[in-house]
C-alpha cells in the first residue's frame, strides 16, 4: 500500500468561474494488485478537504481510481488511470425564521470523471 499526499485542482483556466476554482488537500490510498511485476494494476482511494477562502464554503472531496503501471525497466514506467470524483461544497445558513439559530447545508456538488496517461519514475 502507498500513502500519498498532495494538493489536487480539477481545472486549469485563466478566467475561472469561482466555483470551479477548486483546491484540496488530498490523502491518496493506492492498493497495488502485482506489485513486483511488470504489470502492476492498482485501486486509489482518494479523500480531500479544501476551502477557497475564510468567506466560501467547506469543501470535501472524494474519489476511486482504477489504473495500471508498466514498467519498461525497474525505474521507468507507463501510466494510465481513470477515476471519478465528487466535490461537495458545505456552507453554514441561518433560517430568516430562525436568528441566530444556523445549520450547515451542501450548496453544491462537482461531479467529474477523468483519464489519465502519462509516464513516472520509481525511486
Amino acid at each position: 500500500m502507498v500513502l500519498k499526499m498532495g494538493a489536487g485542482q480539477p481545472y486549469f483556466q485563466y478566467s475561472i468561474n469561482p466555483i470551479a476554482n477548486i483546491r484540496t488537500l488530498n490523502f491518496n490510498l493506492a492498493y497495488h494488485f502485482m506489485e513486483n511485476s511488470i504489470f502492476d494494476p492498482y485501486l486509489r482511494l482518494y479523500l480531500g478537504y479544501g476551502k477557497y477562502s475564510s468567506l466560501d464554503p467547506k469543501v470535501y472531496h472524494s474519489g476511486i481510481g482504477i489504473g495500471t503501471r508498466i514498467f519498461f525497466n525497474n525505474n521507468i514506467y507507463l501510466l494510465t488511470e481513470i477515476l471519478t470524483s465528487r466535490y461537495d461544497a458545505y456552507d453554514t445558513r441561518s433560517s430568516f425564521l430562525q436568528i441566530g439559530n444556523s445549520e450547515e447545508i451542501r450548496v453544491w456538488t462537482i461531479n467529474e470523471v477523468n483519464a489519465k496517461i502519462g509516464a513516472g519514475i520509481n525511486f
